[in-house]
């Protein structure tokens, strides 16, 4: 059985995508016990325009992390 002493923490980001509304992004840094949290504006498209939705958060948080992957977790703290 493993415990949470066991378990090493890594740095935790959580990010929410919700249809029209804000993108809410959270990271904690572990090290430094540091926590930001920010919300981005989403621009809306007409709703003629869309031709399926399935996925379109998976979607954008593949890319934000790539883009995360890309910098560092640093720059994503500077962002906020």
């Amino acid at each position: 059985m493993f415990s949470a002493e066991a378990v090493p923490q890594k740095p935790r980001t959580v990010i929410i995508t919700d249809s029209v509304n804000p993108v809410i992004f959270v990271a904690f840094r572990q090290e430094t016990e540091e926590q930001i949290s920010f919300n981005v504006e989403v621009n809306k498209i007409e709703a003629g325009a869309l031709v399926d939705t399935c996925a379109a958060g998976d979607s954008f948080v593949g890319g934000f992390l790539a883009h995360m992957c890309l910098t560092s977790q640093d720059d994503v703290f500077e962002i906020g």
